[in-house]
């Protein structure tokens, strides 16, 4: 009996598209108590780093919320996690000159409202990683969580002392003693 070998051109092409990974269904990690649910996630990476965009949703409830942060925490291949942070807080709003800094704005989000945060590069908060070469590393698992949500009266759910929420009360007070400098210099 003869045996006959032939080829199939498609792990070729699975090799070919190894290079940049993909997490279709990055693990969602929502809290029964939440304001703020996560309805979907992906992340991925290309060219230019890793990326990684969610679908939220705000709590049918009668508040009113300002501001979040989500947590990213991303595996690859070599077995080494990086955190990453995304936030949003529409109370502020740059103030259009060059100087970075912020006004208050009065936007808030309603009750019930999605909110699609989009893919976001996010190598330049540590989703870059390289090894020893300097070559990028696979990305091969990611979850998310929402870290804090910020109501319009000032109450916070979730972790108070997060660096990112630390960074958004930062800019909040630059912003409103910024504003009343300008009302009292009028």
């Amino acid at each position: 009996m003869k045996t006959r070998r032939f080829f199939i051109p498609l792990p070729l092409f699975a090799l070919a598209c190894s290079s940049f990974a993909q997490v279709d269904h990055p693990q969602i990690k929502n809290k029964a108590d939440a304001p703020l649910r996560i309805t979907e996630a992906h992340c991925g990476q290309n060219a230019q780093g890793s990326y990684c965009s969610a679908v939220l949703e705000f709590g049918d409830t009668k508040e009113t919320w300002d501001g979040y942060g989500l947590l990213w925490t991303l595996t690859f291949g070599d077995g080494s996690k990086a955190a990453g942070r995304q936030d949003t807080d529409r109370s502020i709003e740059p103030t259009g000159d060059r100087s970075g800094s912020y006004k208050p704005s009065g936007r808030f989000y309603k009750p019930r409202e999605i909110v699609d945060i989009g893919n976001a590069v996010v190598g330049g908060t540590g989703f870059g990683m390289k090894d020893r070469d300097g070559k990028t590393l696979r990305l091969t698992d990611a979850q998310v969580e929402v870290e804090f949500v910020v109501n319009t009266n000032g109450t916070v759910w979730g972790d108070s002392k997060s660096p990112t929420y630390l960074k958004m009360l930062t800019n909040r007070k630059a912003a409103k003693e910024g504003s009343q400098k300008k009302s009292c210099s009028q």
